[in-house]
């Protein structure tokens, strides 16, 4: 957890974008163009590791220069090497060369992004491409959760859905990708996607995962393309206004919403409440929203009831 807190929005567009690549390589000169400053940030998070035979540095002995390797401190994380009269001293990490990701801790990522509990396991199914990493709560149920890494690669994608296949769950499950989602891509109808760049959204530390924006994508209503202030799942049992989830489990009180923000979102906002309660299938005793909604009052957040209409008011 602690390596994301230090890992900026633009650090970690960075990752994503190397893990696109065959070989996630990058040399210390680029890394050090690219971020200035912040380049040994982005390698004390430790997902850029030391690439080929880069892992020693030449250190001055007397009047001789001697080869020693580099480790990582395991208390502090810090690159490190052995000097024969001076102890250990700390290495500058730029020093090393050349980094490459390391593609195994890729799975952290995802579960810091979703907020998971930190003794969360991801399963490798596809070594160096697909993870199991568990399940996590979306809606007021738990869904399984996959990462996925160059999907769009067409030898890469037949083994994903291979290894995807016989995973299927009776719902929907959704899948990470480090990269951009081709067209073409095509997947089990159990498994919804949608690349991590997209589902980002601050917060107070840096960025996570925004899951009204992964429950638009899991459950059919996809990602609002101006992130506008009303969202709603494909069967209207979580409505979002303003990033705050309402959820409506009774089916008629979906039948309710769901005609609402139908007009809503057709331009036409305002009902007849006596029409709306009818179309739900309400007796004839239940003649107001109070009474529809009865037990309940944060309905009245955004939707009003006056001289017989109803509707929703943002």
């Amino acid at each position: 957890m602690s390596c994301m807190t230090r890992l900026s929005e633009t650090g970690l567009r960075f990752l994503l974008g190397l893990a696109e690549l065959a070989r996630p390589i990058i040399s210390s000169g680029i890394l050090a163009e690219q971020f200035g400053d912040e380049a040994r940030a982005v390698i004390d998070t430790g997902y850029l590791i030391p690439d080929g035979n880069r892992k020693s540095i030449l250190v001055t002995v007397g009047e001789s220069e001697v080869d020693v390797p580099v480790a990582r401190d395991g208390v502090t994380g810090q690159l490190r090497c052995f000097h024969p009269d001076r102890g250990f001293l700390e290495v500058d990490p730029l020093r090393l060369g050349t980094f490459r990701l390391y593609t195994d801790r890729l799975p952290e990522i995802a579960v810091n992004l979703l907020g998971m509990p930190e003794s969360t396991k991801p399963m490798t199914l596809v070594p160096d491409h697909l993870w199991d990493l568990g399940q996590d709560y979306l809606t007021t149920k738990k869904f399984p959760i996959y990462l996925a890494r160059r999907l769009g690669r067409p030898d890469i994608h037949d083994r994903i859905v291979e290894a995807l296949g016989p995973r299927r769950a009776r719902g929907p499950s959704l899948l990470l990708t480090t990269g951009a989602i081709p067209r073409h891509i095509t997947l089990p109808m159990e498994y919804r996607a949608i690349a991590i760049a997209d589902g980002l959204t601050p917060n107070g530390q840096g960025v996570q995962l925004d899951k009204a924006i992964l429950r638009g994508v899991l459950l059919g209503s996809g990602a609002p393309a101006d992130n506008g202030p009303l969202t709603h799942s494909a069967d209207f049992e979580i409505i979002t206004v303003h990033r705050k989830d309402y959820v409506f489990q009774g089916p008629k009180q979906r039948d309710v919403v769901r005609q609402l923000v139908e007009a809503f979102l057709a331009g036409q906002p305002r009902c007849l409440t006596a029409k709306v309660l009818e179309g739900a299938e309400y007796s004839g005793s239940v003649n107001t929203l109070a009474k529809a909604f009865s037990g309940r009052k944060d309905w009245r957040e955004f939707i009003a009831e006056k001289d017989g209409s109803c509707w929703i008011f943002l």
